[in-house]
């Protein structure tokens, strides 16, 4: 997911503090809009689709050696497969 700008944030919560009814929630991209209907709408596809793509990343071996990450790393090497430590 790319770096948001803070143009776009700084916007976004001008956006619900002046708003006349008060949003639940509040992105500051289009792509935050989509996740976060995402998570209310579908949770069990976001929770899929993140678990995926954090199953990729630790494979590649993004967190090696950090400590933080050591259960994450665990619970993927008890389901089979390959984690880079």
């Amino acid at each position: 997911m790319p770096a948001e700008r803070v143009a776009n944030t700084v916007a976004a919560a001008l956006r619900a503090a002046t708003a006349a009814r008060v949003p639940r929630d509040v992105a500051s991209t289009r792509l935050g809009t989509a996740a976060l209907r995402l998570a209310r709408h579908a949770p069990s596809a976001l929770d899929r689709a993140i678990a995926a793509r954090m199953s990729t990343i630790l494979r590649r071996g993004a967190y090696a050696g950090a400590e933080l990450a050591t259960g994450l790393r665990e619970r993927l090497s008890a389901d089979g497969k390959e984690i880079h430590a």
